[in-house]
């Protein structure tokens, strides 16, 4: 069953108060971002050692 217009309308209006209230990006913020991506990314399984769907 899909949700109700009004929910629809109730959600688009919470998330645009959500987004508006974040402090945009600063170089410090990307940065900080940058480096714990790049972390996870050493940390993650190599595609090629993936087994399953991959396979």
């Amino acid at each position: 069953m899909p949700p109700r217009p009004e929910a629809l309308i109730n959600a688009i209006l919470v998330l645009r108060e959500q987004i508006g209230s974040e402090t945009p990006l600063g170089k410090k913020r990307r940065t900080e971002i940058a480096r714990m991506a790049e972390e996870a990314a050493l940390k993650a399984t190599p595609t090629h050692e993936m087994k399953g769907l991959l396979a």
